[in-house]
């Protein structure tokens, strides 16, 4: 099937379907140009002189008129039609997939002008060996912003699908659904041969390959930096690690609380409270899949200067510790030592939600207009001038005292009417919400963060939206997490895995599809 692009006013190109290639990623849009291959996420790229492709004359019309435009606005972004094609290796290294069946999870979006948008990331192929929470979370942001992510399970699957709770059914609980939408679920056996060469054929046809497990398995699996990025040369390997190499902690396993503990995290509660604990949340892995992504993202633009690949390793122990020690090595940093470390304003006990005549509020009153305008708020006025409180040094030094003004000043309104008052003048503030009020907090359904959608095998799902913009486009809401194995034979066939190939590994039970 043939289609066509226009170079220009009148000028009409026949594209052949077996020469079409799907966007890359925008940051290759100057090496592809240069390279006179196709590129620009959303709209396609031709030379002045363009040639039916598939023509005996193009390559040679390419080495002499390097030079493209870009096609006419009004020419429509052509599309593969039937299965999925793979373009050839080039201008984005790994193969890239179009196709109806990428199309149906990842379809585009269009602005008000019927304009195909995307994500910054669209175009970017990620390989995702990782379980629990730290690695999905780094490829759910990846996802969230356009990239295709392929989640590698064990046939019995991601320990996350049985460690967090209650689902509609097995496999599929909430934490799971949350941390995977969008993703992709190739269920393989790792143990046996057949796993291995499989997933390296994957590896082959992506951008990025992110995994959590420690660097000794890895090397084992032949899936280790040097491995993949001998057969991908510009391949982005991101190993996330309990502990970083060099240190007599390398290569032993971690999980959030371990590292909350060693870090510093746990000691920050012992500071202010008395008794060492964790967060109620895993801000360990929270934090530190946040930090791999930047990494990856970091690295993908390097690569468009170098043309190189490159291997990141991510510690969650040394991250954590940097994050802790920023915030409270404070008059520890200096040498010798000017006091004890820790910000004790942020440490102190009282730095919580504040009572009101319902409920609680939120408040932060820092600058001395915010603490001035507080003051009104309550009907305090000489505060401001209260040698205690008049200024921001002065309200740090006596942060017990300050603080107990704010715990006891409120009680006499609402919630409501003190968020009213405090809006008007100007002071931070926020309702308290609950676990559960949280997903109904009107600001956060009106700006499209919270929506109920339909789960394919799950039914009705609260869906949690992507918080960041980009001017230049955003990726369309992300599909359901999949089941275990949903994609498993259609990823196979698109690293060039026959159907005898396929249903080989479905009968020595290396490929799994369709498990709890």
């Amino acid at each position: 099937m043939a289609g066509t692009l226009r170079a220009g006013p009148g000028d009409a190109v026949p594209l052949l379907r077996a020469r079409l290639q799907r966007p890359p990623h925008p940051l290759r849009r100057g090496l592809c140009a240069r390279r006179g291959r196709l590129s620009g996420a959303g709209r396609e790229w031709r030379r002045d002189d363009a040639v039916p492709a598939g023509s005996r004359a193009a390559p040679r019309a390419r080495r002499a008129h390097p030079r493209l435009r870009r096609a006419h606005a009004a020419a429509p972004v052509l599309r593969a039609e039937g299965r999925a094609v793979r373009r050839r290796a080039g201008c984005g290294g790994p193969s890239h997939l179009v196709g109806r069946g990428r199309d149906r999870r990842h379809g585009a979006a269009a602005d008000g002008e019927g304009r195909a948008v995307s994500g910054p990331l669209d175009g970017v192929r990620v390989l995702d060996l990782s379980a629990v929470v730290v690695g999905p979370i780094c490829t759910h942001v990846l996802c969230e912003h356009g990239a295709e992510v392929i989640k590698v399970e064990a046939p019995t699957g991601d320990l996350l699908r049985h460690l967090a709770g209650k689902g509609r059914s097995a496999g599929m609980n909430g934490k799971f659904l949350n941390f995977n939408r969008g993703k992709r679920s190739l269920a393989i056996d790792l143990k046996k041969p057949a796993g291995i060469a499989a997933l390296r054929r994957v590896a082959e046809t992506v951008d990025v390959f992110v995994t959590n497990i420690r660097p000794d398995a890895q090397a084992r699996l032949g899936v280790d930096a040097d491995a993949l990025r001998a057969i991908a040369p510009r391949l982005i390997h991101c190993s996330i690690t309990g502990f970083g190499s060099g240190g007599p902690y390398a290569g032993r396993p971690a999980y959030d609380t371990v590292i909350q503990g060693a870090a510093g995290v746990a000691g920050a509660f012992a500071a202010s409270t008395g008794e060492p604990r964790y967060t109620p949340f895993l801000v360990a892995d929270h934090t530190v899949g946040l930090i791999a992504a930047q990494m990856i993202g970091f690295a993908l633009f390097r690569r468009e200067r170098t043309g190189k690949g490159e291997a990141i390793e991510v510690p969650m122990f040394e991250n954590m510790a940097a994050y802790i020690m920023q915030e409270h090595l404070g008059a520890h940093s200096f040498r010798p030592p000017l006091g004890p470390p820790g910000d004790h304003r942020v440490l102190s006990p009282d730095g919580k939600p504040l009572p009101t005549k319902d409920g609680y509020i939120c408040i932060s009153a820092n600058t001395d207009a915010q603490a001035h305008a507080f003051f009104e708020a309550i009907g305090r006025p000489e505060l401001k001038t209260d040698p205690r409180f008049a200024t921001i040094a002065q309200r740090v030094q006596h942060t017990k005292e300050y603080f107990h003004i704010r715990a006891t000043s409120l009680g006499g309104r609402t919630t409501a009417e003190w968020l009213e008052i405090l809006d008007r003048m100007d002071v931070p503030a926020s309702p308290y919400n609950t676990l559960g009020s949280l997903v109904e907090d009107p600001h956060l359904v009106a700006v499209g963060m919270v929506r109920e959608e339909e789960h394919p095998t799950e039914g009705p799902t609260w869906a949690i939206g992507a918080p960041n913009r980009f001017s230049g486009g955003d990726a369309p809401p992300r599909p359901p997490a999949p089941r275990l194995g949903a994609d498993g034979a259609a990823v196979l066939a698109e690293a060039g895995l026959d159907a005898a190939e396929i249903d080989a590994l479905r009968r020595d039970g290396v490929l799994v599809e369709g498990g709890p």
